[in-house]
């Protein structure tokens, strides 16, 4: 009995002494993955925790900069949905990096580390719809952006957007025309002039008489077009929603990014701009369209 007594004793000193040097490892407070990265703030560990796709340390490093930045910002706070196309993985770049719902799904074409890839009649699913409540996204306050990464100068498309039963939310990229246009809870939209499709879009009501369209973070072009409602179909990207499985107007070119909130103001979208496309510019393979 006492050698058996003086053996588990044994054990159980070469445990401690091995979690001592090293030889066993816990993870401490704080980390977000196995491996040992720690993230740089609770949002940035929650999204990371999810993305289980996510397992390089560069990889993981661009997420937490991009996130806890954006928190720094303010504008985390004010957004449903951020989605990073340009990915690992399809899996990691269907998922909503704000919170747990309202993760895509789609069919279209993916390429890791670019994103996904426009097809006719196919969406990304967002799940998100304005009039349901419970969003940052409401009448009077509400913003959408892309991320486009495809030269166009010919194709005149939908990039995001919904309308059914309700006002138009999208935006328009129809370089034929010479010009981009926002449409936020209305029937017109605010414009502004390009002849190529190409760059990071970004839409915002911050008023009920004030909506603007920014490309690559500028201060945005505005006017007072009245919003009047919210629709009731859900926000899908690379196409326009039109109730049921209808949808119209979808873009052939590629996108690396797409987000859905609330109201963002000029400094709010310059600093969105700054944070995706520093995202986007120090892949291992840097894409920037500014």
């Amino acid at each position: 009995m006492i050698r058996l007594a003086l053996i588990a004793w044994l054990a159980l000193c070469g445990v401690a002494n091995a979690q001592l040097s090293g030889g066993l490892q816990f993870p401490g407070p704080g980390t977000a993955h196995s491996s040992g990265f720690v993230a740089s703030c609770t949002e940035s560990s929650n999204f990371l925790a999810r993305a289980s796709g996510v397992t390089l340390t560069a990889d993981k490093t661009l997420y937490d900069t991009m996130i806890c930045g954006m928190v720094t910002d303010g504008t985390w706070a004010k957004m449903d949905a951020v989605y990073i196309f340009a990915a690992p993985d399809s899996t990691t770049a269907a998922l909503n990096l704000v919170q747990a719902t309202f993760n895509g799904s789609t069919s279209l074409s993916f390429t890791a580390y670019q994103g996904f890839t426009g097809a006719a009649g196919t969406p990304f699913l967002t799940g998100l719809t304005p009039n349901a409540g419970g969003t940052q996204y409401t009448q009077n306050a509400a913003s959408f952006g892309v991320y486009n990464l495809t030269s166009n100068t010919t194709e005149n498309t939908v990039g995001l957007g919904t309308f059914n039963a309700g006002p138009n939310a999208s935006l328009l990229m129809q370089p034929t025309f010479t010009s981009q246009v926002c449409v936020i809870n209305t029937a017109s939209g605010a414009s502004i002039s390009s002849a190529n499709s190409q760059g990071f879009w970004q839409c915002s009501r911050t008023a009920s008489n004030s909506q603007g369209i920014s490309k690559n973070g500028a201060a945005p072009t505005t006017n007072a077009n009245v919003s009047t409602g919210l629709d009731n179909s859900s926000f899908t990207v690379f196409c326009q929603h039109q109730g049921g499985t209808t949808y119209a107007g979808c873009t052939t070119n590629q996108f690396s990014a797409a987000y859905i909130g609330g109201a963002l103001t000029n400094t709010d979208l310059a600093n969105m701009s700054s944070r995706i496309n520093a995202y986007m510019s120090n892949l291992a393979v840097p894409i920037n369209v500014y």
